[in-house]
C-alpha cells in the first residue's frame, strides 16, 4: 500500500482509493470518515505529539482551547467547520501558512512565540484575535480575511499584513502596536476603524506604519481614531475619503506634514516627490470636504513645497515657487508679505533721499538727515507702492528706476498680504 504523500507528517498509509493519495488525516474529501479520522488524530497526538498538524484536513470543528504548544505547525491545515484556539499558548513557534479556515476562527487571549506566521493563511469567515499576545515578529503577508475580523484590544510588537486582503470590516480597536507596523499594497475593502480605547493613549503611539499603496475601496472606508500618524508613510495611498479623527500629524518647526515628507531627505528621485506631493493634495481635499481649513492650509503649504524641491520641477518653475514661498509661505503666511513689504517701503524711501528726490518747483532736494523730509519721502514712497500716483514730488533720473521696481514689487506684494489675510479670515 502506497504512503500517504504528507507521510513524513502523519506515518500513515493513503486511502484505499486508487486515485487518492492521502491519508484519512490528509484527505480532502468532503465526506471522509468523521470517527475514522477522530481514532487517526488521537493515535497522531499520542504517538507524534502535538507539534506538526501539516496539511492536516479537520472535517469537524478542531478544539485547541487553552491547549500548550512547543512548536506548532498548522501550515496548509483545513478547517472544514470552526477552529478553536481560544487561550491557546505557543511556547516557540506557530505556523500557520497556506492554512485555510473555512467556518469562524478564534483566537482569542491566545500568547504566540517571537515568531508567528500566517502567512497566504485564508480566513473565509469570522476571524477573532481579541486580546491576542504577539510577542515579536507576526507575519499575515498575503492573507484573505473574507468576513468580519477583529483584532481587538490584540497586542503586537512587530506586526507585518503587507498584501493582506481585508473583505469586510475588520476592527483594529485599542490594538496595541509597540515597535512597527506594515500594511503595505494592503487591500481593505470593507470599513476598518483603526482607533484608540477610553485610555488616553493613542493607537500606533511612537510606532513606524508602512501604509503605503494601500488599496481602499469604498474611498471613505478607513478610520483613523486617536491614532498617533507621525511616523506613518502614507506614499502611493489615497486618503481623499479616509476620516482622521483626533490623530496626531508629525511636525517641521510649527507646521503639520507628513512623515513622507521628513522621509523625502532619505529619496531625492523626482518620483518619490511627485507621490508625496499627491499625497498632499488629497489630504488638502480631505479637510475641505470636512470644512477643516486650518489643516487645508498646512497641506496646501506641503504640496508646494514638495513640488519646488521636486528636482524634476521646471528651474523657472522652481524659481516662481521659491519667490512665492519666501514673500508669502505659498500665501498662506500673512506676515512674511507684511515684514516684505516694509522692507520695501523704507528701502525705497532711503534710495530716494540718497539718490535725489525734490520738492516739485525746487533744485534743493529732500535731506536724509531730516526727521521731516523723511516722514515726506515715505509717504511719496507708500503712495507709489498702492498705485495712488504722486505728483508733489519729483524724482532723479537715477531715483526713476527704484520707482519703477517698487511700482511693480509693492502692489505684488500688498496683493500677497491680502491674499494670505482672505485665507485666513475665511477660515
Amino acid at each position: 500500500m502506497r504512503h500517504c504523500s504528507l507521510y513524513e507528517v502523519c506515518g500513515l498509509n493513503a486511502l484505499p482509493d486508487p486515485d487518492f493519495k492521502h491519508c484519512i488525516l490528509h484527505s480532502t474529501k468532503a465526506d471522509k470518515n468523521k470517527r475514522e479520522f477522530h481514532d487517526a488524530l488521537n493515535r497522531h497526538l499520542t504517538e507524534r505529539g502535538r507539534d506538526n498538524f501539516r496539511g492536516i484536513v479537520f472535517p469537524e470543528p478542531a478544539n485547541f482551547a487553552d491547549v500548550e504548544f512547543d512548536k506548532a505547525d498548522f501550515s496548509d491545515a483545513i478547517f472544514r467547520d470552526d477552529a478553536i484556539f481560544r487561550g491557546t499558548v505557543f511556547i516557540e513557534s506557530a505556523c500557520f501558512d497556506g492554512a485555510i479556515f473555512e467556518k469562524r476562527a478564534f483566537f482569542a487571549d491566545s500568547t504566540f512565540p517571537p515568531f508567528t506566521r500566517f502567512v497566504r493563511a485564508k480566513f473565509n469567515e469570522d476571524a477573532t484575535f481579541w486580546r491576542a499576545n504577539f510577542a515579536r515578529n507576526s507575519m499575515f503577508n498575503w492573507c484573505v480575511f473574507g468576513k468580519e475580523v477583529y483584532f481587538s484590544s490584540a497586542k503586537f510588537v512587530a506586526a507585518d499584513f503587507p498584501s493582506a486582503r481585508f473583505k469586510a470590516f475588520a476592527e483594529f480597536d485599542g490594538t496595541i502596536f509597540s515597535e512597527s507596523a506594515n500594511f503595505n499594497h494592503c487591500w481593505f475593502l470593507g470599513r476598518t476603524v483603526f482607533a484608540a480605547t477610553e485610555d488616553p493613549l493613542p493607537v500606533f503611539l511612537d510606532v513606524r506604519v508602512d501604509f503605503q499603496s494601500v488599496v481602499i475601496e469604498p474611498l471613505d472606508a478607513v478610520t483613523f481614531r486617536n491614532a498617533d500618524l507621525r511616523q506613518f508613510r502614507f506614499r502611493d495611498t489615497d486618503l481623499r475619503k479616509v476620516e482622521f479623527v483626533g490623530v496626531r500629524w508629525p511636525r517641521i518647526g510649527r507646521r503639520q506634514v507628513v512623515y513622507d515628507e521628513i522621509a523625502s531627505a532619505e529619496n531625492k528621485s523626482a518620483a518619490f516627490f511627485l507621490g508625496v506631493e499627491r499625497l498632499y493634495r488629497q489630504l488638502k481635499q480631505n479637510y475641505d470636504d470636512r470644512k477643516d481649513y486650518e489643516r487645508v492650509a498646512e497641506f496646501h503649504y506641503g504640496e508646494k513645497e514638495m513640488r519646488r524641491k521636486n528636482p524634476g520641477s521646471g528651474v523657472i518653475h522652481r524659481v516662481f515657487l521659491t519667490l512665492y514661498w519666501i514673500l508669502s509661505g505659498y500665501g498662506e503666511r500673512y506676515v512674511r508679505p507684511l515684514l516684505w513689504g516694509t522692507v520695501v517701503l523704507l528701502l525705497s524711501t532711503f534710495l530716494y533721499l540718497v539718490l535725489g528726490i525734490f520738492p516739485r518747483n525746487s533744485a534743493l532736494p529732500l535731506s536724509p538727515f531730516s526727521v521731516f523730509d523723511w516722514a515726506r519721502a515715505v509717504h511719496y514712497s507708500f503712495r507709489v507702492m498702492t498705485l495712488l500716483k504722486p505728483d508733489d514730488l519729483t524724482l532723479s533720473e537715477t531715483a526713476r528706476i527704484v520707482n519703477t521696481v517698487q511700482t511693480i514689487a509693492g502692489p505684488l506684494i500688498l496683493g500677497l498680504f491680502a491674499l494670505a489675510v482672505r485665507q485666513h479670515l475665511k477660515r
